[in-house]
């Protein structure tokens, strides 16, 4: 719930007034609305996915590429309230008060969940722009994230079983911190109710979306291109990537 938002180096009202995006509380309000201080009245991702939505519409006969780097799930725990009454109260049997930076919220393991509900619902309405444009099968969706769940302002990841069973969570080199699902859609030509043990990394996309338009990208760079995979031929003849390193 920012007061203000940037399209293209203008300014936007987002109409909330401005507050500390970190605080703490010794104890629980008593009443809901003593919660109310931590929320707003616009919800900012709802901006962001009506402007992904024109772009989709604006666009529709011409080939275009839309990357939607959706701020949910993410802490501050955040979330429209009634998102929050698909999951039980039981859930929560005490409130975050901010321990772990960011923002106070009664229901965290709920605000949590609801978060991604909201961003499922997201990708649903991008979906459905797409079909009604008539492009289902002339477009590929790639759905993934940039870490590991997290640890900070209140989520649960222990709760959730998020990392399953890989050791560490975000910021951290273990698998669990690294490590992320990748999914992609594109019918008739991802072949549907596969996996794919192709290992990549964001520096592959580059090449890889290039390859795919058709077009050129610069030689040296450390991703390789993973259009063959995408187009169902398999990891045989796919190039040999060189390993994948942080520190």
């Amino acid at each position: 719930y920012p007061d203000h938002l940037w399209h293209n180096g203008e300014r936007v009202e987002a109409g909330n007034r401005v507050f500390s995006a970190h605080q703490k509380i010794k104890s629980a309000p008593a009443s809901a609305e003593g919660w109310d201080r931590f929320q707003g009245q616009t919800y900012a991702p709802d901006l962001f996915i009506e402007r992904a939505e024109d772009f989709i519409r604006a666009n529709a006969d011409q080939p275009f590429f839309l990357y939607y780097p959706s701020a949910i799930p993410h802490v501050a725990l955040q979330v429209p309230d009634e998102d929050l009454e698909a999951y039980p109260t039981t859930w929560d049997e005490q409130p975050y008060l901010g321990n772990k930076g960011y923002l106070p919220h009664p229901r965290p393991r709920a605000a949590y969940a609801a978060m991604i509900t909201h961003l499922d619902a997201e990708v649903g309405r991008l979906m459905k722009v797409i079909a009604e444009e008539g492009l289902s099968d002339n477009t590929l969706f790639i759905f993934t994230s940039d870490n590991g769940p997290s640890y900070a302002g209140g989520s649960d990841s222990k709760f959730f079983g998020s990392a399953g069973q890989l050791r560490g969570l975000k910021g951290s080199l273990y698998e669990g911190g690294l490590r992320v699902p990748l999914i992609a859609h594109w019918p008739g030509t991802v072949p549907a109710g596969t996996a794919s043990e192709r290992v990549c990394a964001f520096q592959d996309f580059l090449p890889t979306l290039c390859s795919l338009a058709g077009a050129d990208y610069p030689e040296g760079l450390d991703g390789v291109d993973l259009s063959g995979t995408l187009r169902g031929f398999g990891t045989p003849r796919m190039p040999q990537r060189p390993p994948l390193y942080w520190e």
